[in-house]
């Protein structure tokens, strides 16, 4: 992943919703820690990575999905990024 703004999307095929923001809740996290998403929609995650984190470091992104009226709905994927 380069340095600098990246977008990552959660692609919802699985789910059917109309409604991505009222019917998901996706739950973000960087490396252990919850973040939100910054974007419009909660599938998007707008990625910082700085200039100050060293190249060959890595970024393990998490994401869970779950349908907020059946809980039984949910997907979860986990990423590994290495900064270039």
């Amino acid at each position: 992943v380069p340095i600098g703004t990246n977008l990552l999307l959660a692609l919802l095929y699985f789910f059917n919703t109309a409604d991505l923001a009222n019917d998901m809740k996706i739950n973000w996290q960087i490396n252990g820690q919850s973040t939100a998403a910054t974007t419009l929609t909660p599938d998007i995650l707008e990625l910082q990575v700085l200039p100050q984190i060293a190249p060959g470091t890595e970024l393990i992104i998490n994401a869970e999905a779950r349908h907020r009226r059946d809980e039984i709905e949910s997907a979860a994927a986990r990423k590994i990024l290495i900064v270039r």
